[in-house]
């Protein structure tokens, strides 16, 4: 299994981002069957089929107990995009699981200063949506393989 792993530290937006590459370039792309989706609030588990190879989609990685719960729900796939913490138990998962990782540094906001709240969600969105076009290219690369 090849993944993209999107990781970094709690509560940076990883699941978010991962949500925001679903909602954008899967959900309603033609070239994706989703056979099996669960979808909450923010956590998606998705597998679905394009260009003849299983994708799946997990966005719920803090813990090993919620990465192996996605791992188990999407099962076999060619292509798996999780979110990891930047270290620990679920990160070590994911590497016994696959053959080649692609590791995508999740960014998060930094300050020195005051920011005001309005362009604090802001930028958090700006980084959500960098993060899910990174996801894209990426996957984009996989498939044509």
């Amino acid at each position: 299994m090849k993944t993209i792993v999107l990781y970094g530290r709690g509560n940076t937006g990883k699941s978010t981002a991962i949500r925001r590459f679903f909602d954008k370039y899967v959900k309603d792309n033609s070239s994706y069957t989703i056979i099996k989706e669960s979808i909450e609030a923010v956590d998606i588990r998705i597998k679905a089929v394009c260009n003849g190879k299983t994708v799946g989609i997990i966005s719920h990685g803090d813990n090993e107990y919620c990465a192996q719960d996605g791992l188990d729900y999407v099962g076999d796939c060619d292509i798996l995009i999780c979110a990891s913490r930047s270290k620990g138990a679920p990160k070590d998962l994911i590497k016994r699981k696959s053959n080649e990782i692609i590791w995508i540094e999740k960014e998060t906001l930094y300050a020195d200063g005051i920011i005001p709240s309005g362009e604090i969600q802001w930028l958090q969105a700006e980084q959500a949506e960098n993060a899910a076009t990174r996801i894209n290219n990426e996957i984009l690369q996989l498939l044509l393989k």
